[in-house]
């Protein structure tokens, strides 16, 4: 085994797996490092490749596994879904050799792994690469017509009115096909869907890709841990918006339900294989951030009864109830005669086991296999009484949309005023930075940060006013820049931009670099001589400008639009709320143009009279008609 520490960054990442473009291999990527996951593991070059397909003898594998682990060598693959079936009579004799065109279970033998330890990991300042245009995805579709999945969950509902089953994982294949580079997009789609659980593997024939958040076991000495996972909520889109949805999914009494079925359902298959009065459950209804949702998970522990094997842990938990339903026997019986086509991979586990029986297996969720052009990725969703055919259809589709998401890496950006010696507002600044970076899960030190400012301040003149810039990377790291400010004509001459912005858009409430729409409508109306453009939502209420908030000054008060209309919560804005000089409204185009006085204002600058001016149809971007100022 050789541990190594990297300075990492996309293009080492793209470095360490370009083996497995062409050779059998696998790479177990914690891309979402957290207190229990803080390695990830390179497997190149296989000394042998251990396959299981239908018919062979099951003990005669394990007891090959076995025999290699006892030798001091690593195992380290993939069970695919149906392999479940090989425990129980009733299931497998569904099996049907002619619809498996893949193994069962794919394990490598290696003599080790080359191991990135996360917690000694530095990151790169320049950790991203650029992939556009390196692959493409066409022809998608789903495996079933809404039609058909409808018929299909009225099936479901029917069982579930009989008694036969509480809850059915019902899934679908999503299809396409792809062309391009596959370590790209490997490399594109870990940006989009960082997980603790990732993998990128290479079994001969196939690529197989999991981005999975959710545990299956993980074993040390014998010790033995499950995290089902079940119950979802999506993000809020700033802080508080966060912590109000993950306090609702923790009390949510469905969720709950759900969770604990399952609880109650591992509870009962561990029992088979854990020291009696072992079985504890160490937490329950336990709410794990995600970049795109929030997810409900549960751990139990056991201690694993002596000489316990490696057959007898997956006869025992596999496949996991979180990915079947309860009761998982009639439930899995009831899901082969409804889905289209075997999971495969999909809803399997995949994992390693070390010569010492550590182990850690994933459940192979959000997991794509690409062949010969050919990806598919297994989509789906737990189906109950009172689900909605149509919605759950759509959730599915939604779950692919991974897949085609070009998603680019952004700085959280901070603009502060320097003068006189004083960063002013600074504690401000750093509480809405804190919070952006606790909503990114960006890892930053303030402390350091404050050293830091104080340090530069230091190149600066006490008779000048400068804009400090702050850039943090999703590594945070920090880099500042400083610009002497110059004068400005006023009142500011603003237009209102055609472009209507989304509330939904997370992005509209943190200071970012991902800010394209605000970059293009800046650049075109100070081409048009005018200094900032003003936006509207989609319900036509007024937001902000690319640089600034807005108020509005009405008997002597002055008014800015409400937070929820889709805007960054400003530090001067901030700061005249706390302070009761503005309150928050809801502001249409109308009280724009009523209003006594209009000012723009951000932290920088501080308050400057705006005049709008709105645009009549026109040729020559030259005619006007004037609003007040």
């Amino acid at each position: 085994m050789k541990e190594v520490v990297l300075s990492l960054s996309e293009k080492k990442i793209l470095n360490l797996i370009s083996p497995l473009k062409d050779s059998p291999g696998v790479f177990l990527d914690t891309n979402y490092p957290d207190k229990e996951n803080l390695k990830s593991y390179l497997f190149i070059r296989p000394v042998k490749i251990l396959l299981y397909r239908l018919g062979q003898d099951l003990e005669s594998f394990f007891k090959e596994v076995e025999s290699f682990l006892n030798k001091g060598f690593w195992a380290c693959g993939y069970f695919s879904y149906e392999f479940g079936y090989l425990f129980e009579l009733n299931l497998e004799r569904l099996l049907n050799s002619s619809q498996l065109k893949f193994p069962l279970a794919w394990l490598g033998v290696f003599k080790g792994p080359l191991i990135i330890e996360h917690k000694k990991v530095r990151p790169s300042s320049n950790f991203y690469l650029t992939l556009d245009n390196s692959f493409k995805l066409t022809k998608a579709n789903l495996n079933m017509t809404l039609s058909e999945y409808t018929q299909a969950v009225k099936r479901i509902k029917n069982y579930l009115k009989k008694g036969d089953t509480y809850q059915v994982n019902f899934t679908l294949k999503y299809k396409a096909k792809f062309s391009g580079d596959i370590l790209k997009f490997y490399l594109q789609l870990r940006r989009n869907q960082p997980t603790p659980y990732s993998c990128f593997i290479n079994d001969g024939k196939n690529y197989i890709f999991s981005f999975s958040p959710e545990l299956f076991f993980r074993i040390n000495r014998n010790n033995i841990l499950v995290k089902p996972m079940k119950g979802t909520h999506k993000r809020g889109r700033f802080l508080e918006e966060d912590d109000f949805y993950a306090r609702f999914l923790r009390n949510d009494p469905k969720n709950r339900a759900e969770n604990l079925m399952i609880v109650d359902l591992l509870r009962n298959d561990l029992g088979k294989i854990a020291k009696p009065g072992s079985v504890k459950v160490e937490s329950l209804f336990a709410v794990e951030k995600y970049p795109t949702l929030f997810q409900m998970t549960s751990t139990i522990k056991a201690k694993l009864k002596r000489n316990t094997s490696l057959k007898d842990i997956f006869k025992a938990l596999y496949p996991s109830g979180s990915v079947t339903g309860a009761p998982k026997i009639r439930t899995m019986q009831i899901i082969k005669s409804l889905e289209k086509e075997p999971r495969y991979i999909y809803t399997g586990s995949i994992g390693f086991i070390s010569p010492e029986r550590v182990s850690c297996f994933n459940v192979a969720i959000r997991t794509l296999v690409i062949r010969r052009g050919s990806l598919e990725l297994g989509v789906g969703g737990g189906i109950v009484y009172d689900s909605q055919p149509q919605r759950e259809y759509q959730e599915c589709l939604l779950k692919a949309s991974f897949l085609e998401k070009r998603e680019q890496p952004f700085f959280l950006i901070e603009s502060l005023l320097y003068q006189q010696g004083k960063f002013w507002l600074l504690n401000y600044h750093l509480r809405r930075l804190k919070k952006s970076c606790q909503y990114f899960n960006i890892s930053l030190n303030l402390k350091e940060l404050r050293e830091k400012l104080n340090s530069f301040s230091k190149r600066l003149s006490f008779h000048q006013k400068y804009k400090i810039r702050l850039l943090v990377d999703k590594q945070g790291k920090v880099k500042i820049s400083s610009a002497v400010i110059r004068k400005i004509k006023e009142p500011l001459l603003v237009k209102i931009s055609s472009e209507k912005t989304d509330p939904q858009n997370p992005f509209l409430y943190h200071k970012t670099t991902c800010r394209q729409l605000y970059e293009q409508e800046k650049k075109k109306a100070r081409l048009s001589g005018f200094f900032e453009v003003i936006f509207t939502n989609k319900k036509g209420q007024i937001t902000e400008g690319t640089i600034s908030n807005i108020f509005l000054l009405n008997r002597n008060k002055f008014y800015t639009p409400s937070l929820n209309c889709g805007l960054l919560g400003g530090v001067l804005r901030e700061h005249l709320l706390k302070t009761k000089k503005a309150q928050e409204k809801n502001i249409y185009l109308d009280d724009l143009l009523k209003a006594k006085r209009v000012f723009l204002g951000n932290s920088v600058r501080g308050l400057i009279p705006a005049r709008i001016i709105l645009e009549k149809n026109r040729q020559d971007g030259r005619i006007y008609e004037e609003g007040k100022s």
